[in-house]
């Protein structure tokens, strides 16, 4: 066994600067406003996924429901549930209901 393909814990495992990633991860997680308190989310297709992945769905509502607020507030916690699977083909609209402003 060589040295040659393993990378230490202090190098990165690939070449891309991180900055791609956080723009990628940006990007995945945007959401455009359509109303007042009305959001709109698109899912790009993952390879092997068939459906919208929950996390992402979770994000993009927090994402909408920040939006609504003064800036300098934050979030505490979030609750969700999940009644149903999403489909890639279909945007996801977010509702916020401003319970405590």
């Amino acid at each position: 066994m060589t040295s040659e393909n393993k990378t230490s814990p202090t190098e990165p495992a690939h070449s891309e600067p991180a900055d791609t990633d956080v723009n990628d991860l940006l990007t995945l997680l945007a959401v455009d406003e359509i109303g007042p308190d009305l959001y709109r989310a698109a899912s790009p297709v993952l390879p092997g996924r068939r459906n919208i992945f929950g996390g992402q769905v979770m994000a993009q509502a927090l994402w909408a429901a920040s939006r609504t607020v003064e800036a300098g507030r934050l979030q505490h916690s979030l609750h969700g549930y999940f009644l149903r699977e999403g489909l890639f083909e279909t945007d996801v609209i977010f509702h916020v209901e401003r319970s405590r402003d």
